[in-house]
């Protein structure tokens, strides 16, 4: 197989001809391109699947750009090339601030965007691929461990735990707030109180950051609740 074909692109760009003529230019170069044309309809994108790289223009109609950079790199392991019409400095230290590996200033050539998915996609892949791993991941449940890929171990409490093996149990598919809620505190959410189940799940992911400088594949799915973005069994 083409290993261009396996790496997955998803462009937001608000400006309806641009967009398709990308689209239609890069898969020339052998890249599958998903575009859409709003922040929201990128949100229920990355909710239904996993990208390699994102492909963001800051000025849509309904968000600021930069949150859906920020969104990208706290909530999966995808690339982020920014496409702008944007070229001031302080834009481009907000833009990699943001966590963007990339700022490109419109007009932008085809091929130097193909180039620069085929590279930032083989860096990030590189990254998270270690000799000998297994096959996913594994939550041990006689020790509330959590196991990676590559045999690190990390004590999870008794509330983590339950959150992951919910997650677990439906296959990387979203599960909403109030089932997890439910799973994890044994009683019906209020609503307000869903913010306590969102602190557990940014003090789960600080500490696995601090600890492996990585970030754990626990996606937030905008409008929805959350999904493990990986093969995750209880062993």
């Amino acid at each position: 197989m083409n290993p261009v074909k396996q790496i997955r692109v998803i462009l937001v760009e608000d400006d309806t001809d641009l967009r398709e003529s990308l689209v239609e230019a890069l898969a020339i170069y052998g890249y599958p391109v998903t575009g859409v044309g709003s922040g929201l309809a990128f949100y229920r994108e990355v909710g239904r699947r996993e990208f390699d790289v994102a492909i963001i223009d800051l000025g849509l109609p309904d968000v600021d750009g930069y949150e859906l950079v920020e969104f990208s790199r706290r909530n999966s392991s995808a690339g982020v090339i920014v496409v702008t019409a944007r070229g001031e400095v302080t834009e481009r230290i907000k833009g990699y601030v943001s966590g963007a590996d990339l700022y490109l200033v419109k007009p932008v050539d085809a091929s130097e965007l193909a180039a620069a998915i085929a590279s930032i996609a083989a860096r990030r892949r590189a990254a998270t691929t270690t000799p000998g791993k297994s096959d996913g991941w594994r939550l041990a449940q006689d020790s509330w461990q959590l196991i990676t890929p590559d045999g690190r171990e990390s004590q999870l409490s008794q509330r983590e735990f339950l959150l992951l093996s919910t997650l677990a149990d439906c296959n990387s598919q979203p599960v909403s707030r109030e089932l997890l809620y439910l799973k994890v505190y044994g009683r019906e959410s209020d609503g307000v109180s869903s913010s306590t189940l969102d602190s557990l799940v940014s003090r789960l992911r600080s500490r696995y950051r601090e600890l492996y400088d990585k970030q754990l594949p626990l996606q937030t799915v905008a409008g929805s609740g959350y999904r493990f973005a990986g093969e995750l069994s209880v062993i």
